[in-house]
């Protein structure tokens, strides 16, 4: 290019004469149009770059969910799984060993030992129409249990009873008057003669201990009974307090 002062030929490309000093306005903008193409290029590669990083982490995280709903997957089908095979093995378990468990369920009957007769029949899942009358006759267990521990609990604390205590009593005991088994309501012909021995222990110790007579015993024979009487022979056992020594 040739200076407009002093006529040196000097690049195009520099900004001012190098002889001279004059202003050269085309290299000037020529300048500037490199410059705004270096930041447009610096801009255009930030923002390329910032796509790209979205891009990777939209990736991470659709890898990561696909891994946790893919490990949900596997847990529910691992659990049902699980669920079937033991269902299945228990299954197998009973089947092979039916009569060694039967063996084992009768003795435990006929020996009175009717707490564990009922652990055996909950640990292993036996229930239904062919475990009638063991269930039946674990369940009379479990209530004559339950009041033998409330009676005690009575008879430890009879100097200074509450009605918590006195309530459960109560309640124990007409559970072991009326027969209530929802779910094996026929007393088979050897669980009468169980629930005869637990019911009568109940009645002997309402009638000796608690002072009860015919029409309060009567009273807790009920299949219901009514709040006010249930009340009225709590307030009654809270009035003579240890009531007659057993």
């Amino acid at each position: 290019m040739k200076c407009k002062n002093c006529g040196a030929n000097y690049p195009m490309r520099e900004m001012r004469c190098p002889y001279c000093g004059t202003v050269n306005a085309r290299g000037l903008r020529q300048q500037c149009q490199l410059e705004r193409a270096d930041e447009d290029l610096e801009k255009a590669e930030t923002e390329g770059l910032e796509k790209i990083q979205l891009r990777m982490v939209n990736r991470v995280l659709n890898v990561s969910l696909v891994l946790e709903i893919a490990a949900i997957v596997l847990l529910v089908a691992g659990v049902i799984v699980y669920g079937f095979g033991y269902d299945i093995t228990r299954s197998t378990k009973r089947f092979l060993n039916s009569d060694q468990m039967n063996a084992h369920m009768e003795q435990l009957y006929t020996e009175n030992r009717l707490d564990e007769l009922w652990t055996y029949l909950h640990e292993n899942d036996l229930r239904g129409e062919d475990y009638y009358e063991y269930m039946q006759a674990a369940l009379i267990g479990l209530d004559y249990r339950q009041f033998k521990c409330a009676r005690m609990t009575y008879l430890d604390t009879k100097q200074e009873l509450d009605e918590y205590t006195v309530s459960s009593l109560l309640d124990n005991i007409q559970e072991l008057l009326y027969f209530d088994c929802l779910a094996y309501p026929e007393l088979t012909e050897r669980n009468e003669v169980i629930w005869n021995r637990c019911s009568r222990d109940a009645e002997v110790f309402a009638r000796v201990v608690l002072g009860f007579d015919d029409a309060q015993i009567e009273i807790l024979k009920q299949e219901y009974v009514p709040s006010k009487d249930m009340d009225a022979l709590k307030e009654l056992v809270m009035q003579r307090g240890g009531g007659n020594e057993a």
